[in-house]
């Protein structure tokens, strides 16, 4: 009678871990699949890696010490392209900058500006690449003028 307990012991036993690597299967198959979708819908809202243009113009603001001085800035232009590219910098839409060519490049542009003013980077064709608004703020108000009465 003992072998036969065990040996059905043995026989249940083995039903169990059956079921359970079943059931962990299933488990396993529901986790993989949740994740490739995931990763399939990632890629479709990812841009693509051959396609990495990057511009940018900065900083985006510029401390003066007193109201209506100018404010000195070291504009920085950066550009990274995968093909040979023409840029150009504007101010305020119509005033050319600078222009530059190649597939990558680093710029410092000093500047001296009194008030807010937005700086443009344009391609050959005239499309707008990027663009910033330098904002100019100060330490000081400007002093008023005292007006004294005097008499004599």
């Amino acid at each position: 009678m003992t072998m036969k307990d065990s040996s059905s012991k043995t026989f249940v036993g083995s039903f169990n871990s059956v079921m359970s690597l079943k059931r962990y299967l299933r488990r396993l198959r529901s986790y993989l699949s949740t994740l490739l979708v995931s990763i399939f819908i990632l890629f479709l809202l990812s841009e693509p890696v051959l396609a990495n243009d990057d511009y940018t113009i900065g900083p985006s603001r510029c401390v003066s010490l007193r109201e209506g001085q100018p404010c000195f800035v070291k504009l920085r232009v950066t550009w990274k392209k995968e093909s040979i590219s023409h840029v150009c910098l504007y101010k305020e839409k119509d005033e050319l900058l600078a222009c530059w060519e190649g597939e990558l490049g680093n710029a410092i542009l000093p500047q001296s500006i009194t008030s807010d003013t937005r700086y443009i980077l344009k391609n050959k064709l005239g499309d707008e690449l990027s663009s910033v608004e330098v904002k100019v703020s100060w330490v000081y108000r400007k002093k008023r003028s005292r007006r004294r009465w005097r008499l004599f």
